[in-house]
């Protein structure tokens, strides 16, 4: 990508996309958290040191712990627009008596109406990217709209962590067959990495012991995983059960496994 921002938070554009994230927890328990998504037409970053407590709705940060020593930086680029944010506390005050500093191209301006409603819908994003309060969230997306809108705001993430994630948290469920099958069907096609394909597959191989789910959706979602360990562990986890059609699909998957192994 090309360089397009300077200073100690640099962001980078270019023809590619990209998602980071990094957490880190040092000996005395305070984590650290770096997040940096970008493509062709738009650059994202957060750093946080400490703990942010946000609304339910995650749409505002309402404080940061510990005070004094925590900080959340938030910055995005898009549409010729330079947008960043800065919460801090000071020594010895509440963790809810936060400073903003909110510039605007490189220049401090006040965080009115217009810059909360953009902050509004980037933290969300930058939670959900995370993998940060999946639980909770899950179960916001589905008392909203149920596990469609779950499934959709899923297909909508660009890291497969964080994909995987909250597939997990939806299949903590017990599903009924039409969205036990709609979950198979959209993670097969959803989810890019091996491994967490596998983590979702084999999760979700559980519920199919009582909840039958069509060999086509299985077969679909289980060639989709394209390492031979990987594969080889989800049909293992789909063998478990005595179901006639769902056994064969697992023995028709396993006859295209190239891996003499």
């Amino acid at each position: 990508g090309e360089e397009k921002m300077r200073g100690p938070h640099t962001i980078l554009l270019g023809n590619s996309k990209r998602t980071q994230f990094h957490m880190h927890n040092d000996d005395d328990g305070e984590r650290s958290i770096r997040f940096l998504d970008f493509n062709e037409r738009r650059c994202l970053q957060a750093d946080v040191r400490g703990t942010i407590v946000t609304s339910d709705d995650e749409r505002r940060i309402v404080a940061l712990t510990p005070p004094g020593a925590s900080r959340a930086y938030f910055r995005e680029r898009a549409d010729g627009t330079d947008r960043e944010l800065t919460f801090s506390t000071t020594s010895g005050a509440a963790a809810s008596e936060l400073r903003t500093v909110y510039r605007v191209n490189g220049r401090e301006t006040a965080f009115d109406d217009a810059g909360r409603r953009w902050f509004a819908d980037l933290l969300p994003r930058v939670l959900a990217e995370a993998a940060i309060n999946v639980k909770p969230r899950v179960t916001r997306w589905r008392t909203e709209g149920g596990s469609d809108n779950v499934l959709r705001r899923i297909a909508e993430l660009r890291s497969s962590g964080a994909k995987r994630a909250h597939y997990d948290a939806l299949l903590d469920a017990q599903l009924s067959a039409g969205e036990l099958d709609r979950t198979v069907k959209q993670a097969g096609r959803d989810v890019p990495s091996s491994g967490d394909l596998r983590a979702v597959l084999s999760k979700a191989a559980q519920q199919t012991r009582t909840t039958r789910v069509p060999s086509s959706t299985l077969e679909e979602a289980m060639q989709a995983v394209p390492s031979s360990g990987d594969l080889t562990a989800v049909l293992l986890a789909f063998a478990q059960t005595n179901d006639r059609e769902q056994l064969l699909a697992v023995a028709r998957t396993a006859l295209a496994i190239p891996s003499s192994g």
